[in-house]
């Protein structure tokens, strides 16, 4: 058998050049040397470029920890859930000596009993070509030593071994010793071609290699499900549905629409005015309302708005004109505070308890309002009823100030016809409100660009959270099962093979496919409820859906690819 090896260096110092040398087929060989000459690392190339050349290989470390803890002992030694194989396992510790093992849990084995499990379970693996063990009788008394030595000389008749060994019963026993002194590879029975050169790329034997069998049923006892990431999705679900109740509720809770012809302009002091300024803007918004305004402006323009702080000015007294007919429906008393209203003049004047203004413009400030045909009123009875408080004085001998005023827009006039007319030029500057149906349908959008805002940027956070913390949960779910990975790694198995068993133990795509499949069900279950309430459901809503699912698959992505990374940096020789 053909053997080579990469020069060897830690922390950039070569312990070792690259080289490669021959043995036979079976037979035993030592390699000796002081600590820290790379012997443990040596022996770890050779196993890694033999198993990605295709050679069954099994190899033993030092270490007492390299067993399985959620299998029990004779699923360690036999390495297979199948009963038939730990039957037979059975038999052989049976004929060993060694059945007393299976008595224990894994946890509770001492040092020495760990060690002999490791041992057995590689020395009983079949079909093997190869075995390499390093520091085999580490932790063993005599008596164990002893069996081990007869299984030693059993299995070098019909494979190669190569180990490392300062103990003299096995240099005794080998057919050939190496030595590492002064960073040099040599051997009295062995020729040995030193090169410095590589001989292989590790990253490319390490995807390679063929499969050496399936590991799932004993990679599924030592990796649970992930919960983490059915908390991280059921999180990311909340946010989701919330975000999207939270558009159609914005898109379905705005303001109504009012009369195309009729504009309202009013001082803050105004009764009737405090009922819609929530509809309104203050006047000094006239510039937005000329259709080209991005909402993103206007929406920050209303954050910085001061309008209230400015001081009350009375001057809100426009006359009628061939452009627009003018209703003044409230008045103010500046020396007592009190408002007075048209309406109740009008119900004093001619007796009546109620009004119908639906011929002229909208009214909705009073409990008296009527759809009765009988009590529409005609603007002649206004005019008479606003005429006596702009003919009488208020209680201080000053005249009334009108602070709430309709104007009902001629036919062929627009909005923007009466923003630009003369009369209402002096009043841009004045503390005074507007509404109209272009001021709610700039409120409404800025309503909802708010709504798309906060959602949008809590559906980000929260997204980039997910994959944070998937990120670094993988990571630390993929470092507590080092040592498992290291143990299929010595029995050979196929890095991919062992990070596929992995990912199939955590349930990862099972838990995407489940969270994805019922937040499918919740999205077109609450579509079909705001369908029937009659809400209207915006694109953004089947977005949010949407985004939720390609951040789980994402997620799902990335968690795999961690697997995969974390498999081949354990399984590497590299690794220490």
């Amino acid at each position: 058998m053909d053997f080579c090896f990469n020069s060897i260096y830690v922390k950039r110092k070569m312990l070792l050049p690259g080289g490669h040398f021959s043995l036979p087929d079976k037979g035993l060989y030592v390699i000796q040397g002081r600590n820290g000459t790379g012997k443990s690392l040596l022996l770890n190339a050779l196993f890694q470029q033999q198993t990605a050349a295709g050679t069954r290989c099994v190899f033993i470390d030092q270490s007492n920890n390299r067993l399985l803890p959620g299998s029990s002992v004779i699923e360690n030694i036999a390495f297979s859930c199948e009963e038939k194989q730990q039957q037979a396992a059975e038999n052989k510790l049976e004929e060993q000596g060694f059945r007393y093992l299976t008595a224990h849990t894994v946890r509770e084995m001492s040092g020495g009993e760990k060690r002999m499990t490791c041992i057995l379970r590689g020395l009983q693996a079949e079909n093997v070509q190869i075995f390499f063990i390093d520091e085999p009788t580490n932790d063993l008394d005599i008596r164990v030593v002893s069996s081990f030595l007869e299984m030693l000389a059993e299995r070098a008749k019909n494979a190669l071994i190569l180990a490392i060994s300062h103990d003299d019963r096995i240099s005794g026993m080998a057919d050939g010793i190496f030595r590492i002194a002064d960073e040099k590879l040599s051997s009295e029975d062995v020729p040995i071609v030193s090169d410095p050169g590589t001989h292989y790329d590790f990253e490319e034997t390490q995807q390679s290699r063929s499969d050496r069998g399936d590991c799932r049923a004993l990679l599924a006892k030592q990796f649970s499900v992930k919960l983490i990431s059915v908390f991280l999705c059921i999180l990311f679900a909340i946010v989701t549905v919330y975000s999207g109740h939270s558009i159609v509720r914005s898109a379905n809770h705005s303001l109504p629409p009012m009369r195309g012809d009729q504009i309202d302009i009013f001082i803050p002091v105004s009764e009737y005015g405090a009922e819609i300024k929530k509809a309104s803007l203050p006047i000094a918004y006239v510039p937005f309302l000329n259709g080209e305004t991005k909402i993103a402006e206007f929406t920050e323009a209303l954050k910085a708005d001061k309008s209230d702080s400015r001081n009350v000015n009375f001057t809100l007294d426009l006359p009628d004109s061939e452009m627009y007919t003018v209703y003044n429906l409230e008045y103010y008393d500046v020396f007592s505070h009190r408002s007075f209203f048209t309406a109740e003049k009008y119900f004093e004047l001619t007796g009546e308890t109620a009004l119908n203004t639906n011929g002229l413009f909208d009214f909705s400030f009073s409990i008296h309002n009527s759809e009765d045909p009988a009590l529409a009123v005609r603007k002649n009875e206004l005019d008479a009823a606003s005429e006596y408080y702009q003919t009488n004085s208020a209680s201080n001998g000053k005249p009334y100030e009108p602070v709430f005023c309709t104007v009902v827009l001629h036919e062929g006039y627009t909005l923007s016809d009466f923003l630009q007319s003369d009369e209402l030029r002096p009043m841009l500057d004045g503390n005074f409100y507007i509404r109209s149906n272009d001021t709610i349908t700039m409120l409404n959008d800025a309503e909802l660009f708010q709504a798309q805002k906060g959602t949008l940027l809590s559906m980000l956070i929260c997204s980039l959270l997910v994959l944070l913390m998937e990120m670094i949960f993988s990571e630390i779910y993929m470092y507590l099962g080092r040592i498992n990975i290291r143990v299929f790694r010595n029995m050979a198995y196929e890095p991919a093979a062992i990070s596929k068993s992995i990912f199939r133990a955590s349930k990862d795509r099972l838990i995407r496919t489940v969270s994805v499949l019922c937040m499918a069900a919740v999205c077109l279950g609450a579509a079909g409820y705001y369908t029937v309430q009659g809400l209207r459901i915006s694109f953004l809503y089947w977005g949010y859906y949407l985004y939720y699912i390609l951040i789980v698959l994402l997620t799902g992505a990335v968690v795999k690819t961690i697997c995969r990374k974390k498999t081949l940096r354990y399984t590497d020789w590299r690794f220490r």
